[in-house]
């Protein structure tokens, strides 16, 4: 009586392609790589190591969301060392690390540019979301992301913030100053003079986006950028 060989499950071929680094508690891929980041072969399709060891120890990734590395290594595995966002989290992520380039120069010194430093302006006063906007201004949600961070077009001077969505940051501000937690959606929402919740979280979102707020990896949020004084005062 023969025996079957054993064929190899791509679980096993990921987890001998991992080297484990004990001064940074990062896994570090040893296999086959695709620019800066490890690559598996999983069913016939290539994907990406890293999206691979989310999966497989996290769950499953939902269509759109990036996955992002908290130790800054591409090369890095390890499900505690990465985290669930959106490009717009990803950008921003960057940015704050000090690692975006702009694949151009920025602002107005490109002269193809579709936006405008009174385009700019207005973006960072509106509080529609970055798709919203990308799609009327016909230019990428990055495009808007990048601007309303900062990223680019720096001699656009950030004007004051659209007055609803000034409220609702100080309110957070404040809460998160006082009681150490993020207030409920709706609270947030009635702060801007609303009442549906999800215009609490279209704040938060965009607040996120402009700098004013980062996320932390256990999902609870912490001020990045104070309101200017001058601002609190008018709000």
């Amino acid at each position: 009586m023969s025996l079957k060989p054993h064929r190899v499950t791509p679980i096993e071929r990921f987890h001998d392609a991992v080297h484990f680094e004990q001064n940074t508690g990062c896994w570090l891929w040893a296999g086959p790589t695709s620019g800066k980041y490890g690559c598996i072969c999983v069913g016939g399709k290539g994907q990406y190591a890293h999206r691979y060891s989310y999966t497989i120890h996290k769950g499953r990734i939902p269509p759109g969301i990036c996955i992002c590395h908290r130790c800054d290594t591409p090369l890095c595995v390890n499900p505690d060392h990465l985290f669930k966002g959106t490009q717009s989290d990803n950008i921003l992520d960057a940015v704050r690390k000090g690692r975006f380039i702009p694949p151009r120069t920025p602002g107005s010194k490109y002269g193809n540019s579709k936006l405008s430093i009174e385009t700019v302006r207005r973006i960072r006063l509106d509080p529609r979301s970055s798709a919203a906007l990308a799609r009327e201004l016909n230019v990428s949600a990055s495009a808007v992301v990048q601007a309303r961070a900062g990223a680019t077009w720096p001699e656009a001077a950030p004007p004051m913030m659209h007055p609803r969505l000034r409220a609702c940051m100080i309110f957070i501000q404040r809460e998160l100053a006082e009681r150490g937690k993020t207030p409920a959606l709706r609270a947030i929402a009635a702060a801007g003079g609303a009442s549906a919740p999800s215009v609490g979280r279209r704040a938060i979102r965009l607040l996120l986006e402009s700098g004013y707020l980062r996320r932390l990896p256990n999902g609870a949020l912490e001020v990045q950028r104070s309101i200017p004084d001058e601002e609190r005062d008018a709000a």
